[in-house]
This record gives structure tokens, sequence and C-alpha cells, in this order.
């Protein structure tokens, strides 16, 4: 039955059914799909050939997707202008250095 149908029958509009009711519908299908795996499978434990090959398709894939290559790293953000002036300015030694911190006659770590 279709989001559009369900709604219709409770009386309100699609967009409100998805906004109170997603949680429901993800596992009312989860749980419909779980349902029709297990009767799948005792199909083909009871020995119909049919439900047996389909439990092997079904198994194949998910080792298929199982064995998908591996992620990429993220790649790290492009800089805006300022930020790589900022970096640039860090990076400035000799004459135009930032001069080091005075040296403290008391220690203030103690």
């Amino acid at each position: 039955m279709s989001n559009e149908a369900i709604a219709e029958v409770i009386g309100i509009s699609e967009p409100t059914l998805r906004k109170h009711f997603s949680y429901e519908i993800d596992i009312a299908t989860a749980k419909v799909r779980a349902d029709m795996i297990m009767a799948r499978y005792h199909a083909a434990k009871g020995g119909n050939v049919q439900a047996q090959n389909k439990m092997i398709e079904q198994v194949s894939a998910v080792d298929v997707q199982g064995r998908r290559a591996p992620d990429r790293p993220a790649k790290e953000p492009k800089l805006g202008k300022k930020e790589e002036q900022q970096m640039a300015a860090e990076k400035v030694g000799g004459r135009f250095a930032t001069p080091s911190a005075p040296k403290l006659v008391v220690s203030n770590n103690g």
C-alpha cells in the first residue's frame, strides 16, 4: 500500500503522514520484509526448490555487498581566502616575522 493510499484512508495528507509516522512506516516495511524472508526460509527448509534458489541468490547478493571496495579517505575541506591568508601569514619568517614573547622575570608556573 502506498503512502498516498495510507494517508487517504487515515484522512490526512501525505506530508503529514511522513512527518508524524515516518518511523512507523520504516519499521513496518522492515518488519514485512523480515517476515517474507522468514517465510521463504521456512519454505526452502521444507524442500521448495524455488525458495531455495531465491535464498541462494539473496545470500550471494549480501556477500557481494559485504565485499565492496574500501571507502576512500575523506578529502580535506578546501580553505577559503581568509584561511589561506591566515596560514600564509603564520608562515612568514625573516624580517617580517612575529617577534617572540618577552621572557618574564617572575615565573608564573609556580
